[in-house]
């Protein structure tokens, strides 16, 4: 059975957004520069030792990081016009293009190897040209990476240019750094990259997801908003194993918007399908399985944009499940 994946869509839009300023590390232009030494038939490998051999600390691994996605890794119109799996990084390395998603991928994997803590998220933008008032699934992902003490956001599509109307009506990249999309933690950039699960927002009050609405007219933290330890929140979390972090987030981000049903469905749906094809006759796992499924069925009624399709899925699943345990 094969795992249903999210398709993570973007519409990027410019705006000029004043904001408080939380704490942004200074884009490093030396470091960037020297993206245009790095040869660009090397393999991912290859490519990590020259990164290592240029930089010392984690913020220039960062900025040379992206530097490589600026200069390799190009915007996937087609794959943007008509959907696709988010591919893993070796698939993006090998394609050298992609979607919000791809860049997450391929960026997370160099942290990765470059033993920087970092994690993909997955939260909503704008949407360009819509009057769309209810975000009924997450519509964005980027990364944020922990520096130091601190988490930073990392937005490498972002950083790497923005989607423009062409004459035509249709959509064409504008290759263009900015710099403002990286490192950051600037409440100008929140409120137009909002974390689905809120701990990532970096606030202990989060900001609401109708500040979309108002694109990003959003100039203070409003403390009479429920209170969240952000800070215990994401040290709980990052000690989740893989296998639990997609659920754990999956409760946080419904809890923030309740209309998105899809995240409890999908990654519910998802946990269960992984504990069935890797159950190995123990009965356990398909007790767990059924659990989460039930959690999904729970939420299929209201999901939307194709999640509601699980639910013969779901069914199915149950009856594969109640053979072994009744």
């Amino acid at each position: 059975m094969r795992i249903l994946q999210v398709i993570l869509l973007q519409i990027i839009i410019s705006f000029s957004v004043f904001g408080q300023d939380y704490k942004d590390i200074e884009f490093d232009n030396k470091i960037f520069s020297f993206k245009d030494s790095i040869k660009n038939d090397l393999s991912f490998e290859q490519t990590v030792n020259i990164i290592n051999h240029y930089c010392s600390t984690e913020t220039q691994k960062i900025f040379l990081i992206a530097g490589w996605i600026y200069n390799n890794i190009d915007f996937d119109l087609n794959k943007f016009y008509t959907g696709g799996v988010v591919n893993d990084y070796k698939k993006v390395f090998s394609l050298r293009k992609g979607i919000c998603g791809d860049y997450s991928s391929i960026f997370s994997a160099f942290c990765d190897k470059l033993k920087i803590t970092n994690e993909i998220i997955e939260g909503y933008v704008p949407e360009y040209d819509s009057d769309n008032k209810i975000y009924y699934e997450t519509n964005h992902a980027w990364n944020i990476v922990k520096v130091g003490s601190n988490w930073y956001h990392c937005d490498l599509l972002g950083f790497s240019g923005f989607l423009k109307k062409d004459s035509n009506g249709g959509f064409k990249f504008v290759k263009k750094s900015n710099t403002k999309s990286l490192l950051t933690q600037d409440l100008s950039f929140l409120t137009m990259h909002i974390p689905a699960d809120p701990i990532w927002q970096l606030t202990n009050y989060p900001i609401p997801l109708d500040t979309l609405l108002k694109y990003g007219e959003y100039t203070k933290i409003d403390s009479s908003v429920t209170y969240v330890n952000f800070e215990n929140e994401i040290r709980d979390y990052v000690k989740l194993t893989n296998d639990k972090k997609p659920l754990a987030f999956a409760d946080h981000a419904y809890k923030y918007n309740k209309n998105n049903s899809n995240i409890i469905v999908i990654n519910y749906y998802n946990a269960a399908v992984d504990l069935i094809n890797n159950w190995n006759r123990d009965k356990k796992k398909l007790i767990l399985a059924r659990k989460y499924l039930e959690k999904a069925k729970k939420h299929i009624q209201s999901a939307k944009n194709g999640a509601e399709v699980l639910k013969l899925e779901i069914e199915k699943s149950m009856k594969i499940i109640n053979k072994y345990v009744p």
